[in-house]
């Protein structure tokens, strides 16, 4: 696989996760102003997740193909201007429109990038973000 590509788990209609989920190989997509890209190390499976897959509900579509997944967790490995100072960092990140997330790379906002301490192992830094919060507000 060349440099400018990565794999990506995507969809090109509504279903069944084992049926619409396809890996494929696309272009390594590059982070805008106020926003960075992390190289996936863990994923998180969420709720949103399967209903941007199935087509359930969804505040905004994405255009097919895309590649669901709301959270990445991994490190910064591309920044764009005003983000410089995440660069290298282990976080954990909400992906730009909440799609996206089911690849190698992901685009995330600054703002939206927690730093990750070394003593969270990867993968299991993907039950941090939304997993560890619906299951709270669950219980409680």
């Amino acid at each position: 696989m060349a440099d400018d590509t990565m794999r990506a788990w995507r969809i090109h209609e509504y279903g069944e996760p084992e049926a619409v989920l396809r890996l494929e190989d696309v272009p390594v997509p590059e982070p805008g102003p106020g926003e960075v890209r992390v190289r996936a190390e863990g994923i998180a499976l969420n709720l949103n997740d399967l209903e941007r897959i199935n087509g359930g509900n969804m505040a905004f579509r994405p255009e097919f193909p895309y590649s669901p997944g709301m959270e990445t967790m991994g490190t910064v490995d591309a920044v764009g201007p005003g983000a410089e100072a995440l660069l290298g960092l282990r976080v954990a990140a909400s992906t730009k429109m909440a799609h996206g997330g089911f690849a190698e790379r992901a685009i995330a906002a600054a703002a939206a990038t927690f730093p990750m301490p070394d003593d969270v192992p990867f993968p299991d830094a993907a039950a941090i973000m939304f997993p560890f919060h619906l299951a709270w507000l669950g219980l409680f």
